[in-house]
């Protein structure tokens, strides 16, 4: 029996006992060996790996020719699919790792890959050389989406030899590409790895003193993580050597950017080597991404070489407190938002009640030149400020306050000697003024001046004219009451029947007290006749029944990989996790309490939720709850009660069920304690003492290299 009779079967068997690294090689060897026998070629399709500039060329050869073979065969028409469709389906990873690979060769045998519908791309690994690609190649590379794409890795080393200014000069940076990854429209690939090779990897020979170019000009980040391509990330190695990447993680976009969306909701892993980061920044990453697991900070400079013991005990104690430092910030920003709540709500009863008081003339589209003129012969009409409610005060009682009646006094005698007229009677006043006064007009403009009449100024001239009888009006200050262009008006029953009780003002930042006539205007009743009463509105957010705390959750961290100072020796490194456990052990025990304190709150009535850790509770869940709705008491409710709104500021919270024991507990599934999480100082390097399960055994599995 020849080696041509062998069926498919026993090949794929033989090759199943061989690794995936000496699985391609042998495959071809065995090919060339005996070419007429059926060898499973589809193996050297899997893993496609360019390291030299002529292996590109002759893979687009490859695919171009069997492009024209199966067009030109007689049963191409018959066939489901081409011959190009059959290696298309084949080819699963495509590296190119040659620094000098022509950009269009491989821009060319993308657009020949696309054209079959069984292409199907899972990993993608691309090396951007000094002279091989330009943003504009990796823009038209990365346009059109992969969307069974799964590893997505971008390594650049933009180092030269000779000095060239021509980047600066161009300005071409890759900060294209990032936008090009973020306007895919759908979540796609689980990791992602973008590198930029460090300055110290080149030889001392090729260093130079000139500036070397840049590869990110603004790193303006925040947008690009918060984009629904990365909604699916898990892992993330992101290296820009000496950029302050940390701080471009968790810095927030502007506001029409979705700046409400938490960046990289899904990140378990990342690795930040060789950036600019501070021992500080390692609190912020925890907070803004919490389900973050496995940290890598290899070449950070992080810590320093005098640092005590102590620091490490902090910082454990930091790491575990980190919950209770996220739960904080979420009260804060919830408080923020019942305040602004309960302001926008006492402000639109206010501007109700006044409109439906004091209703303005609306004011009628016309000309362009009567609408912006200056000088306007019509009367100008005084309309309630939106700011503070002033009922209405009838004509006769602003008359009465501005001129208040003279008391008649008997004739006396000046200290000159000479006698004064006598006062005129009121029937006097009378006759005079029916003889020389026109016509009466209606009451709203028989004093013209107080159309521009302010508050202050009514009560400054009521003051002037007052007798000593009669107790001055005090002068309301300019926080209490606005300034308005109409006139100020007040109900009638709020007058004082004795000069020396004056009205009281009520500002829209105090609590309202609603001072009712016969007939007070209520939100949604309509008119509703009583007697005059005072009541007053106290804000929702001061009701216990509406009193939200936040639970602070159990610390995620698994593992943290630094690099420490060359001057801290060896033996050192056990002291140093000594230190770090202690800390994360006392971290824990106060966290304990927080979370022992939120449960007597809970049995005592007071709302306790917690951040949700799923993608609708990150999402914001639509229920029917709101925030002072009433709930069950078991804390058992259903599960639209338990999903609150996102219009009621509680998106990304969820109800604490106060009926589970291990609602408040700190023990998470399967273990007795919290672990201290590993410290692992070998770097990235395989032949490093690392510890068991530490970041850098993380790194390799997903990442799939020993950078």
């Amino acid at each position: 029996m020849s080696f041509d009779t062998l069926p498919v079967e026993l090949y794929e068997s033989i090759f199943s006992f061989l690794t995936p690294v000496d699985l391609r090689p042998t495959v071809l060897a065995v090919s060339r060996a005996i070419p007429l026998s059926s060898i499973p070629l589809h193996h050297l399709y899997h893993q496609i790996r360019v390291q030299y500039p002529n292996q590109a060329i002759r893979l687009h050869g490859r695919l171009s020719r069997s492009q024209r073979k199966g067009e030109e065969s007689e049963t191409y028409a018959s066939n489901a699919y081409s011959y190009l469709d059959q290696i298309a389906s084949w080819i699963h990873e495509i590296s190119i790792e040659s620094w000098v690979t022509d950009a269009e060769v491989v821009i060319n045998l993308f657009r020949l890959l696309r054209s079959s519908e069984r292409f199907r791309l899972r990993s993608l690994n691309v090396w951007i050389g000094p002279s091989n690609f330009v943003p504009e190649h990796l823009e038209e590379l990365l346009t059109e989406p992969l969307l069974n794409l799964k590893y997505l890795s971008l390594r650049f080393k933009p180092y030269v030899q000779k000095a060239t200014y021509q980047q600066f000069l161009k300005g071409t940076y890759f900060d294209s590409t990032l936008k090009a990854i973020a306007s895919w429209s759908s979540a796609i690939f689980p990791a992602l790895s973008i590198i930029q090779d460090p300055i110290d990897a080149i030889t001392a020979a090729e260093k130079r003193s000139f500036a070397q170019p840049l590869v990110f000009f603004r790193l303006d980040i925040a947008s690009f993580l918060r984009s629904p391509a990365l909604s699916s990330v898990t892992s993330l190695r992101f290296r820009i050597p000496a950029r302050p990447v940390a701080r471009a993680l968790c810095s927030a976009p502007p506001p029409q950017n979705s700046s409400h969306i938490s960046p990289l909701p899904e990140l378990e892993f990342l690795d930040l080597s060789s950036s600019g980061i501070l021992e500080n920044e390692i609190d912020l990453l925890l907070v803004r991404l919490p389900l973050l697991k496995h940290i890598v900070l290899d070449g950070c400079n992080i810590f320093r070489g005098d640092q005590s013991p102590s620091d490490w005990r902090a910082l454990g104690k930091r790491c575990a407190l980190i919950g209770v430092q996220r739960a904080r910030e979420r009260e804060k920003v919830l408080k923020e938002y019942l305040e602004l709540r309960d302001a926008s709500l006492l402000m639109g009863d206010i501007s109700i009640a006044g409109g439906a008081i004091n209703e303005g003339r609306k004011i009628k589209p016309g000309r362009r030149g009567l609408a912006t003129a200056t000088i306007s012969f019509r009367a100008p009409e005084p309309v309630a400020s939106a700011s503070a409610l002033r009922p209405t005060l009838p004509p006769i009682a602003i008359q009465k306050a501005v001129h208040p009646p003279v008391p008649e006094r008997s004739p006396t005698t000046t200290p000159q000697g000479s006698s004064l007229p006598p006062q005129k009677t009121k029937k006097d006043r009378t006759d005079n003024t029916s003889e020389t006064s026109p016509p009466k007009v209606a009451a709203s403009n028989s004093i013209p001046s107080l159309v521009s009449a302010t508050l202050q100024d009514i009560q400054s001239h009521y003051n002037k004219r007052n007798t000593k009888k009669k107790s001055a009006v005090p002068v309301v200050p300019a926080s209490t009451g606005p300034r308005v262009s109409s006139v100020a008006v007040f109900a009638e029953s709020s007058l004082p029947s004795n000069p020396a009780s004056p009205p009281q003002f009520v500002g829209a930042s105090q609590d309202v007290q609603t001072i009712s006539e016969k007939k007070l205007p209520i939100k949604g009743k309509g008119i509703v006749e009583g007697k005059a009463r005072t009541s007053k509105v106290k804000p929702a957010a001061l009701n216990k029944s509406n009193k939200i705390r936040v639970l602070p959750a159990l610390p995620s961290l698994v593992s943290l990989s630094v690099t420490l100072p060359s001057t801290v020796e060896v033996g050192t490194y056990s002291l140093v996790r000594s230190q770090f456990e202690e800390g994360w052990a006392e971290g824990v025990t106060q966290l304990e309490g927080v979370r022992a304190r939120l449960r007597t709150s809970a049995g005592n009535g007071i709302r306790v939720m917690s951040l949700g850790s799923g993608p609708q509770s990150r999402k914001g869940d639509s229920s029917d709850s709101e925030a002072g709705s009433d709930r069950n008491s078991t804390g058992g409710s259903e599960a639209s009660a338990r999903r609150p709104r996102a219009k009621d500021g509680l998106e990304g919270l969820v109800d604490v069920d106060r009926t589970d024991p291990d609602a408040f507990g700190t023990y998470k599934e399967g273990s007795v304690s919290l672990l201290s999480p590993i410290l692992c100082f070998a770097g990235p390097s395989r032949d490093g003492q690392h510890v068991d399960n530490c970041g850098h055994s993380v790194a390799w599995k997903v990442m799939k290299d020993d950078m």
